[in-house]
């Protein structure tokens, strides 16, 4: 009985989905998706609980969670009921545009190769031994200029993947399209490289985030060639997930450390994650340190102030390493709430859902039937903080800062000069 019980926050997140569609008044959506993602998480852990006892359910847990993601979603949904078929995304001019494609192409197939050299080694290794060798802070290649040009051109991926849907649907360049769904996948690669699956699985979730998002303005062709181009990826990237899968979760004997339960795991951890690590944050009075999540400000304001630079992040598992001393599961996911919450706290974690919002509701206009196409891409850089945030805060390292603030800069070049 006490397992069914850890179903009730899946329960709760089935009915805001239930409510969230008729709200939209369609099924595809990317409100939807998001909540879906939160869902699929919360109906993980259920299923997680009936192998591992010591998960627990908390009503505090789903009331943050619900309440983030409520919030956060309202100004998409508001967005979402104005979208329609007869939508524009106003054109860019084409020699900025040419330009964009150009620079974020480049960085994608940089990073393609430079990260590619290593496969051949990662599949003939021991995952897990790789997987330690990287949490204690080696790995196949070692930091430079050109390793970080390779990862920035990893994270620019989702920004890839925005332009080859814009492409599609408004410039009609197949070349232009061509080049940028291949270098998107870079991610993949960098990812590989520490044998994670992570980088296939948040891929796909961009992908059909972004199918999501443009669903109104996808013609009934374009979409038919979107899910063949989908199936065809996932079935190229399917073998390499399971190889890994299997090669650091098979070899166990234990049930809730298994193949197949690490899947479950993978997406249903969070909430018993978050629930332990709120309830030590509480129990020892912890005040964060805002450089675990925001390195690239604070270093910004180092160099003004002429202050030490205290903390040298140079990879993203460093971000929860600090936390070791005060008992935190730091390698495991606890939603990117867990994060904001650890470095911030819970009013920190309010003011930093306050910026996404507002963010988000500045960026979602429609104006005229007309949509800005680099207000559209800040806003969805910004909700990749949560659709990959399902996991944890994905972008608190340096890279991941200046993805953030990357589409701003984007935005400013694309504008029409005031004549």
């Amino acid at each position: 009985m006490y397992n069914l019980i850890n179903f009730l926050p899946a329960f709760v997140f089935i009915l805001l989905l239930y409510f969230n569609i008729r709200k939209v008044g369609r099924i595809v959506s990317l409100s939807n998706f998001i909540i879906a993602l939160y869902t699929l998480s919360m109906l993980s852990y259920g299923i997680y609980c009936f192998s591992d006892s010591t998960y627990f359910f908390d009503f505090t847990t789903l009331g943050i969670v619900f309440l983030s993601i409520f919030i956060l979603t309202r100004p998409l949904v508001s967005f979402e009921k104005k979208i329609t078929s007869e939508t524009t995304i106003i054109e860019v001019e084409r020699r900025k545009y040419k330009v964009l494609v150009t620079i974020v192409v480049i960085l994608g197939i940089f990073s393609i190769g430079f990260f590619a050299r290593n496969i051949a080694n990662l599949f003939n290794s021991d995952f897990t031994t790789i997987r330690n060798d990287i949490l204690s802070g080696s790995g196949f290649y070692e930091s430079s200029i050109f390793s970080k040009i390779a990862v920035l051109g990893a994270y620019l991926s989702p920004i890839a993947l925005f332009l080859y849907f814009y492409t599609i649907i408004v410039n009609e360049n197949k070349k232009f399209a061509v080049w940028l769904i291949l270098s998107s996948t870079s991610f993949i690669f960098y990812t590989l490289n520490v044998a994670g699956r992570d980088g296939i699985v948040i891929w796909v979730f961009t992908y059909i985030a972004l199918i999501c998002l443009f669903y109104p303005l996808l013609s009934s062709e374009i979409i038919a060639k979107q899910k063949k181009l989908i199936l065809l990826i996932v079935a190229i990237v399917s073998p390499y997930f399971i190889l890994i899968t299997i090669g650091r979760f098979g070899d166990s004997n234990r049930l809730d450390n298994n193949a197949i339960f690490s899947l479950f795991n993978y997406l249903g951890q969070q909430p018993y994650e978050l629930t332990d690590r709120l309830n030590k944050l509480i129990q020892q009075n912890y005040v964060g340190e805002p450089r675990l999540i925001y390195p690239l400000f604070i270093n910004i304001r180092d160099v003004f102030l002429g202050a030490a630079n205290s903390v040298d992040i140079t990879n993203r598992f460093d971000l929860r390493s600090d936390s070791m001393e005060l008992d935190l599961n730091t390698y495991r996911f606890s939603y990117y709430i867990g994060d904001i919450v650890t470095e911030l706290g819970i009013i920190g974690l309010s003011i930093f859902t306050a910026i996404l919002y507002f963010v988000y509701r500045i960026n979602l206009k429609i104006v005229d039937n007309n949509i800005n196409f680099s207000r559209l891409l800040i806003s969805f850089a910004w909700y990749m903080i949560i659709i990959v945030g399902v996991f944890y805060f994905y972008y608190g390292q340096l890279i991941g800062n200046v993805f953030l603030v990357i589409p701003f800069f984007i935005h400013f070049f694309l504008r029409p000069k005031i004549r």
